[in-house]
């Protein structure tokens, strides 16, 4: 695995299977800090060592992105973040102590921030990003995104099973395990949608996606699946 830029000051290290996307972390760029969305456990040491030029801040996007946080906070002696919700699972997995995202909110820049999106149980926290070419959003399991064909692996299967349809898609797994309260979060994320008129998705699970239309796109899914 390598760093794969997605746009300045953004880049995606990507676990793949037969070509496709199945799992990914994040590093954004900050003034005094990189900010490392859902560390993945199977990263190299190249690639570790590829952001150790300044401090690495970890951010676990729910509850269930925990199995690379113990190696990277030992290895970049990096405090890690999460949705308050989730912060016991986490600490629990990562045998460390787990801050809440809140806390880490208070440190990011113009231009980045947290969003928590509400009527979720699994600490689900999403980045959003300003930037030249409009507003990104980093999502951990609220969108699928990997294209077909899938991998002929359990995983690949089990996204065959629960994805709900070609990305972006609204998996069958985030409604049963992530929604609280369907109605709220379908509100909130209208709501979201209108106010940024995201310019790109970057999501865990699969490709990036951008474009003109994402925001529409993403709206369409909301209004099918939620």
């Amino acid at each position: 695995m390598e760093w794969e830029q997605v746009s300045p000051g953004l880049s995606s290290l990507v676990l793949r299977q037969q070509g496709a996307a199945m799992l990914r972390c994040v590093s954004v760029e900050l003034p005094e800090a990189r900010l490392v969305i859902g560390p993945i456990k199977g990263a190299s040491e190249a690639a570790q060592s590829a952001v150790a030029d300044r401090p690495v801040w970890l951010l676990a996007p729910n509850q269930y992105h925990n199995m690379g946080l113990k190696r990277w906070s030992e290895r970049h002696s990096a405090p890690i973040f999460g949705g308050a919700p989730a912060v016991a699972r986490l600490q629990k997995m990562a045998g460390a102590p787990v801050l809440p995202s809140a806390q880490l909110a208070e440190r990011l820049p113009a231009g980045v921030s947290l969003m928590e999106p509400p009527g979720t149980r699994t600490g689900e926290v999403w980045v959003r990003r300003e930037g030249a070419d409009g507003v990104t959003w980093i999502v951990g399991d609220a969108f699928f995104c990997v294209p077909d064909p899938l991998p002929d692996t359990f995983e690949g299967w089990f996204l065959y099973l629960t994805s709900g349809g070609p990305p972006p898609a609204i998996g069958q797994s985030f409604l049963w395990l992530a929604l609280a309260d369907r109605r709220r979060y379908r509100e909130w994320l209208l709501e979201r949608l209108e106010a940024d008129r995201p310019a790109r998705l970057i999501p865990m699970h699969g490709e990036p996606l951008a474009g003109p239309d994402l925001a529409a796109r993403l709206r369409a899914v909301a209004e099918r699946r939620l």
